[in-house]
């Protein structure tokens, strides 16, 4: 096929068909272009099939040639591609030079993203199935897909499997597996990286191909028992390994500090939403319920949180990823998986995503035999605080000390010395400022997540729930955060018929006398106390008005009105 091109004049009045394709759309200067629903698509179809197939290869050869000469460009090429991915729908008479010039388009990197040479390679795959191929489109599909197997493109690649697909080379080789993936993503390069040095590549592989085809919303029962044999060849330490190191490079990588992409701008490919990669990394995701393991299970929690990360203008960075992590946490349980659902369901946005959180929580409450107001007492995080609502941190030679108090949270700076500086270390600053970044957005989460559980534990008065004193302790008492709140109100102590109400103060229970409270036992039940419940009188109510004002509690909400 070494012959020169037909030439093909510039000027398209001296080829009416092309005249009536520019004139279809042009005046109107649209982005959108349906040829299908055009009249010339309609006459077309009423012309010869070897009339339609010689139109065809015309406009193959017109963009080939004339591409970088084309008055308004954009428009134009989109016009030609638009009726060629319709055109090449159709089962038509190409000749042996035809089908030659169809697989060299092909060979044009610069048209290999244009769509339509899909559509070649399906209508190659059904001329194989006819007629067979001959040894001149064998050996040029051959030097086709040996030059662009290599060339770093994620959509070449693909096509380049598509190609020895059909010389009957399934080239089930690591990087022919990995083709369909972008491998420009830090987060699939890393995973690739990681597969090709295992030793059990081969069960990789097979994980790979399997969650490739995974395109339903959850996985099926069929699909599950599927990978189960490459995750038993791999084990259970190395998935956990690399499962945790991929899903991190993503979190990193997706950082909302980062610069965002998109990609008409020329900025980095880190966030370019592409198909396979989602789909492979939410099969990945999914994979995690067949293993569970804490650390892994905190991860994907990071993962949902960054997948539903919105981008501007782009809305959500993934949210088909977003919506494995509910499933596989969902599947995991356990109070680790119940605390990512919850603190998830308190950060997006997204009411669909949120109605799909509640579901997972009700799901979990049934299954792990607790009421849904138990999951939220569960969820609550700790932030990391070593004790009710404080944390020190070890900057270099400074100490950052995190408190929480009733009106949120700000952070303390000490000096070698012990002594208290008011702004934060310079040499912080410079030698720190990723421990000082997480520790300022620990801070600003601390404030958000406040209100809501004070909110939260005030409607335990109307639904007037009570703990066992053991379980209350727990989950409220000496919970890292949310001690900090109960530790400013006033509970009531049952045991059988008696009935003691104190508050937390200089580190025992009193009652509004200040004496300590006595007999409190595994058996005893805690609930907030509210005078409207009780029956308690109004000296009651004012003597506990003038404990507060005398102690000086500022309480969450007032409970002696």
């Amino acid at each position: 096929f070494g012959q020169a091109e037909p030439s093909i004049p510039f000027n398209p009045t001296e080829h009416p068909l092309l005249t009536r394709l520019f004139a279809e759309n042009l005046p109107n200067q649209s982005y959108r272009y349906f040829f299908e629903k055009t009249q010339l698509n309609a006459d077309l179809k009423a012309m010869p099939r070897d009339e339609q197939a010689a139109f065809t290869m015309l406009l193959v050869n017109y963009l080939h040639q004339h591409s970088s000469k084309i008055k308004n460009e954009w428009q134009t090429r989109r016009q030609i591609q638009t009726a060629l991915k319709v055109i090449l729908k159709r089962e038509l008479p190409y000749t042996e030079e035809n089908w030659m010039r169809l697989i060299q388009n092909i060979d044009a990197s610069h048209v290999f993203d244009d769509g339509y040479t899909g559509y070649i390679i399906s209508l190659l795959k059904k001329h194989k199935k006819k007629n067979g191929l001959t040894e001149g489109i064998s050996q040029l599909i051959q030097q086709t897909a040996e030059r662009t197997q290599k060339s770093g493109n994620h959509a070449v690649n693909r096509r380049t499997r598509q190609l020895l697909a059909l010389l009957d080379q399934p080239a089930e080789t690591p990087e022919a597996v990995l083709n369909d993936l972008n491998l420009d993503e830090a987060s699939l390069a890393h995973f690739a990286e990681q597969i090709y040095q295992s030793s059990h590549s081969e069960a990789w592989l097979a994980l790979v191909r399997l969650g490739l085809r995974a395109n339903g919303s959850k996985p099926t029962q069929s699909w599950l028992k599927a990978s189960q044999s490459p995750i038993e060849s791999i084990g259970a330490a190395e998935l956990t390994a690399v499962f945790q190191t991929t899903f991190q490079k993503y979190v990193e990588t997706a950082s909302p500090d980062k610069p965002v992409n998109i990609w008409w701008q020329g900025q980095s490919k880190e966030y370019i939403r592409y198909k396979n990669n989602e789909t492979l990394l939410r099969s990945l995701v999914w994979l995690t319920s067949q293993i569970p393991a804490d650390e892994l299970t905190i991860t994907v929690g990071e993962v949902a949180m960054t997948a539903y990360r919105k981008i501007p203008q782009q809305g959500m960075r993934s949210k088909i990823l977003g919506n494995g992590c509910i499933w596989a946490l969902t599947q995991i349980g356990g109070q680790t998986a119940i605390a990512h659902l919850a603190n998830l369901q308190l950060r997006v946005r997204d009411r669909g995503v949120k109605k799909s959180i509640e579901r997972a929580l009700v799901s979990l409450a049934e299954r792990e035999g607790v009421t849904r107001d138990e999951i939220d007492e569960l969820s609550v995080p700790t932030y990391g605080l070593t004790a009710v609502g404080e944390a020190t941190h070890q900057l270099g030679d400074f100490q950052a000390k995190l408190i929480v108090t009733n009106a949120g949270a700000d952070i303390q700076w000490f000096r070698p010395d012990g002594k208290q500086q008011k702004s934060v270390p310079k040499a912080v600053k410079a030698h720190h400022a990723d421990a000082l970044k997480a520790l300022r957005k620990k801070v600003k989460e601390i404030k958000t997540l406040l209100p809501v559980q004070k909110a939260r534990i005030e409607t335990t008065l109307i639904k007037q729930l009570s703990w066992p004193f053991p379980k209350w302790q727990e989950r409220y008492h000496n919970q890292m955060l949310i001690g900090v709140i109960a530790r400013r109100l006033i509970w009531q102590f049952e045991q059988g018929d008696q009935r003691q109400v104190g508050s937390w103060h200089n580190g025992q229970f009193v009652n509004v006398q200040g004496q300590p409270l006595s007999d409190l036992t595994q058996t005893t039940q805690v609930k907030l106390w509210h005078p409207l419940f009780e029956g308690d009188d109004i000296d009651a109510v004012l003597a506990w008005r003038d404990w507060l004002e005398e102690k000086q509690v500022q309480q969450p909400f007032k409970q002696a009105n």
